[in-house]
């Protein structure tokens, strides 16, 4: 049970954590050229390039990674409590945004779209926070440890490549043009594949 509970916990987290990440990678990456927004715990932050508030975004980044990490390495109760201090941030975030401004919406003017996520994001943070309650009080019935394979490294090698190439899309390519538009999927896909540099694949050394 506890091992379904890690797992979907995990896939939050990878879900969740594409909020941070866009504009984490874009401010640096496009420069002024990109502005940004979130609400969190109550206040209205923004920034344009690495301008504003983005210092707040290293931070939550780097939170979201551990917790990834944890979940495939690390204890149930470290596990736990990570998660749970990134779903609480998300939890009181959307409940405060639902009671001040209404409906919480996502912009992509790269790709173009707009979508009310207030019931997705209800449910994700609150799930979340939940499951890592039971995490936290979940016997260790085993221990995943820090076992790396060479799978492991070459996923780590090919997420650095991808990273770099992304850097020349977004650096070198026309503000919400075809290559912007390339660069901005492969940074939603790339915190799924951060979950294949740190899972345990079959031949670990024990």
């Amino acid at each position: 049970m506890s091992s379904a509970i890690r797992g979907a916990l995990i896939f939050l987290i990878t879900l969740s954590a594409i909020i941070v990440w866009l504009p984490f990678s874009r401010s640096w990456m496009d420069g002024d050229s990109y502005v940004w927004g979130l609400p969190i715990l109550g206040l209205d932050l923004s920034g344009r390039g690495l301008g504003g508030a983005y210092w707040v975004l290293p931070p939550l980044v780097a939170l979201a990674g551990v917790s990834l990490w944890a979940g495939w390495r690390g204890s149930r109760r470290i596990f736990g409590v990570l998660s749970g201090l990134w779903f609480m941030i998300w939890f009181v975030s959307v409940v405060v945004m639902r009671i001040t401004d209404g409906p919480i919406m996502f912009y992509g003017d790269t790709l173009d779209v707009a979508y009310d996520i207030s019931a997705m994001a209800m449910a994700i943070s609150g799930t979340g926070l939940m499951a890592s309650f039971v995490m936290i009080r979940a016997p260790e019935l085993d221990a995943t440890g820090l076992q790396w394979a060479p799978l492991n490294t070459t996923f780590g090698i090919f997420l650095a490549a991808l990273y770099a190439v992304v850097w020349g899309l977004l650096v070198n390519g026309e503000p919400n043009g075809q290559s912007d538009q390339y660069g901005v999927l492969a940074l939603l896909a790339m915190p799924v594949l951060v979950n294949l540099a740190f899972m345990r694949w079959r031949g670990s050394a024990e």
